[in-house]
């Protein structure tokens, strides 16, 4: 929820978990992150993710406190899904469960790529919205 991403970048981060949850179907939660974590909101159902009205954020960008804070939940998740624009620092190196990151990009934009994490493109999905 950081100041720059875009309403679109946002709903499509939305539309994503949805599909987590209908692909899973397992509760999903989570966790706004500006540059720093928010508290979590789980939910059970697709429906419940599109009902969702204002993730709270909107200042800078640092992923890492919304990773640490998916850490900290109990039970530990199996994995972390991070849905970024991708223009954030990154833990410097790879965690005790998969994080895979969501970059979410423009496309044939004029809009430069983020840097990847540090990790490898295998931890990376790019998920391209319409311009």
């Amino acid at each position: 929820t950081s100041g720059s991403v875009s309403a679109q970048q946002l709903g499509q981060a939305i539309a994503e978990v949805g599909n987590v949850l209908r692909t899973f179907r397992v509760p999903v939660t989570i966790i706004p992150c500006d540059v720093r974590a928010y508290e979590p909101i789980k939910v059970n159902a697709t429906a419940a993710v599109f009902s969702i009205k204002n993730l709270t954020g909107g200042g800078g960008t640092d992923m890492r406190q919304g990773i640490q804070a998916a850490l900290e939940l109990r039970p530990k998740p199996d994995s972390i899904l991070v849905l970024t624009d991708g223009f954030t620092p990154y833990p410097a190196a790879r965690l005790p469960i998969a994080v895979i990151f969501g970059i979410l990009t423009f496309g044939n934009s004029a809009y430069a790529l983020p840097p990847n994490p540090p990790w490898g493109k295998d931890t990376v999905i790019e998920i391209e919205l319409n311009s």
